[in-house]
């Protein structure tokens, strides 16, 4: 099992050893930097978190247990234990990360090696700040295997400046747009936190605007708070998408308002909140049957729904399969 963790695991103090016991790189790094560190040394390798570090991310450190990727240990002797290492490595590792951090706290600007991403450091690794780095053999503790792993493709679909995707022949498609991470030509060749953000908040604007003015230019009558609470004229299609449980609750009030719904989202089983996402699913469909006088099973109303079979139907689901799981 794989799971994307919080950069905050990091930010919070926790430490990064190889399969011997031993620090290999500046645990603030960049991805791109960590990544190169473990494919030039020695794993397994595993993210170790102290008893202050996980009380800071106590909801984290929760979920990923829940999850099965993270482990607790009673002490630093059965980590080391479970490693096969001798617990006098761990414990030098420790007292050297807590003489390095101490330095470092006494004398900020000080230090023989420079700093990521400036100034000077006494950590050999770059590190210069930081944080709960009191490692003690008899504290508890929380570890999680981790890998390098792709999870973001810099690059992707070419579009024009309304978002419209372009073709082979360098001629925008009519119709097609790409927003978000499917699309390429905004950032660099290094992930930066957040920048999905950009793209999607940015594209997505550009492109719903361009389709409306050239699709649905009578949509554009409708103020943008209306849509935001649900209040569209009956009989008027709305689009709500994902969301998730939020997008369904959504979705549930444009209907009991009277307009039509198309809801848009990726499979229920792709993420934290599956089992609530798919109660939201079921309830929605329920509501709906009761509204309509439907007797079918959900399973048979979503289907009916999603070929358009119903003469009024009310919810349209698109779940987009093959999304992988969502880390």
């Amino acid at each position: 099992v794989k799971f994307l963790a919080a950069e905050a695991l990091r930010g919070v103090g926790g430490l990064l050893l190889d399969a011997d016991g031993h620090r290999f790189s500046n645990e603030l790094g960049r991805r791109d930097y960590v990544s190169d560190k473990m494919f030039h040394n020695k794993g397994p390798f595993r993210l170790v978190l102290n008893t202050a570090s996980s009380n800071e991310m106590k909801w984290h450190v929760e979920h990923y247990k829940g999850r099965g990727v993270m482990k607790e240990f009673n002490s630093a002797y059965d980590l080391a234990k479970e490693m096969g290492i001798p617990a006098s490595t761990l414990e030098q590792t420790f007292k050297d990360y807590k003489e390095v951090a101490s330095k470092q706290e006494a004398n900020p600007d000080g230090g023989e090696y420079d700093a990521y991403p400036t100034g000077k450091t006494f950590d050999k690794f770059g590190k210069k700040f930081f944080k709960n780095y009191d490692f003690q053999m008899n504290d508890h503790y929380n570890v999680a295997i981790v890998t390098p792993l792709v999870h973001y493709c810099m690059g992707g679909l070419k579009i024009d400046t309304s978002a419209h995707v372009i073709g082979k022949d360098d001629k925008p498609i009519r119709g097609l747009y790409a927003a978000g991470e499917v699309m390429g030509g905004v950032h660099g060749n290094n992930r930066l936190g957040g920048n999905s953000l950009l793209d999607c908040v940015a594209y997505g604007r550009i492109s719903g605007k361009d389709l409306i003015n050239n699709f649905y230019p009578s949509a554009q009558r409708v103020p943008l708070k209306d849509l935001a609470t649900g209040r569209t004229e009956p009989r008027k299609p709305s689009i709500v998408v994902g969301g998730g449980l939020a997008g369904f609750s959504a979705a549930n009030t444009i209907l009991e308002r009277g307009g039509e719904v198309i809801l848009i989202d990726k499979s229920a089983f792709c993420g934290g909140n599956s089992s609530k996402a798919t109660s939201g699913i079921n309830g929605s469909c329920t509501k709906t049957q009761k509204r309509l006088g439907v007797k079918d099973s959900n399973e048979q109303f979503e289907f009916d729904c999603m070929k358009g079979g119903s003469k009024n139907p009310q919810l349209i689901k698109t779940m987009v399969e093959a999304s992988g799981p969502s880390v």
